[in-house]
């Protein structure tokens, strides 16, 4: 893989590229152990064997074919209250990337961060925040996206941008999609948390429609209304709106 150069202010301009590893978030969280957090700083890997999902998921990339990287940024302007921000930012830096070079698909953001195309999920996100105090100190966003692979062991529910027709590289979308995440992350740092949120919302899959999910009581059904700056769903129920942290509520 030939890294690409990319217009960005400090966003991987220090970058490190891995053949193998386990996981990158687990990478960078030794690397700021044993040096001084560089903000922008990339770990890019060819080929990741355990990489983590929300919730201790897992996410399966063939070498060479994706992208799989773990991103440091400070966002110390941030409460730890309003953590959630950081992650729609980060959903929606990826959705605007996809949007653009997957113009004929619907691209949408899954409440909390999944990027879909078609109604199948292409990106993941795990963000893995430090705090001291009332703020947020570091952030690691690990990202793994689709780009080539076009085999996912019979599970229809994945897809690649390969797979709706993109002929590009994965460089060519790896340049995009840091570019566009340091502009959305000089944005946030400007206090723009409720323009971050509007614009999270109007590509949040299943808003205001009737929808079937399950707690961990019984099935209901609900229409989404919103996504609380604590990363609760509010979800709209026949016995008043019901809120719930990730994990606590699955779509049917």
């Amino acid at each position: 893989m030939i890294l690409p150069s990319v217009n960005t202010l400090f966003t991987g301009k220090f970058l490190i590229k891995l053949n193998e590893i386990d996981s990158t978030n687990n990478f960078l969280k030794n690397w700021i152990s044993n040096n001084a957090p560089i903000e922008g700083a990339v770990i890019l890997a060819e080929q990741q064997t355990a990489g983590r999902g929300q919730a201790g998921t897992s996410w399966q990339s063939i070498a060479n074919q994706n992208i799989t990287m773990s991103l440091l940024y400070l966002p110390k302007m941030v409460m730890a209250k309003d953590q959630f921000v950081i992650s729609a930012m980060i959903a929606l830096s990826i959705y605007e990337v996809l949007n653009e070079l997957l113009p004929n698909h619907l691209v949408e953001i899954k409440w909390p961060n999944d990027i879909m195309v078609d109604h199948q999920k292409i990106c993941g996100v795990l963000i893995e925040n430090t705090i001291q105090g009332a703020y947020i100190q570091n952030c690691i966003i690990g990202i793994g996206l689709n780009v080539l692979q076009d085999d996912f062991e019979n599970l229809p529910s994945a897809t690649s941008m390969h797979m709706k027709g993109f002929q590009g590289d994965v460089n060519t979308v790896l340049k995009k999609l840091l570019e566009i995440i340091e502009k959305n992350y000089l944005f946030l740092k400007t206090g723009k948390n409720k323009e971050i949120f509007d614009r999270y919302h109007e590509v949040l899959m299943g808003k205001g429609q009737s929808l079937k999910f399950s707690d961990l009581h019984s099935e209901f059904s609900g229409i989404i209304q919103k996504v609380a700056p604590d990363g609760r769903l509010a979800i709209l129920t026949d016995q008043g709106t019901k809120c719930f942290y990730h994990k606590e509520v699955v779509f049917l």
